[in-house]
């Protein structure tokens, strides 16, 4: 399976807009810290996926692992 990419910016702002909808709070930078805590990887890192979809996606899970949803 090729390796998806998008942007670093790209990548970052969908997983912070993602995790808005969960946690109206959140900062852009807590949301960038949280998800290269999540990944434990640097962006671009060869064998992940760094789609905008992927983002969002790793945002929904670092919510359901982590903390409860405000809505």
């Amino acid at each position: 399976m090729p390796e998806k990419f998008t942007s670093k910016s790209k990548y970052y702002r969908a997983f912070y807009n993602e995790m808005l909808r969960y946690w109206p709070n959140v900062t852009a930078s807590e949301a960038r810290e949280y998800a290269r805590e999540y990944t434990s990887a640097e962006f671009g890192h060869s064998g992940f996926d760094w789609s905008e979809e992927a983002a969002r996606e790793m945002a929904r899970s670092y919510v359901a692992d982590f903390g409860e949803t405000s809505k």
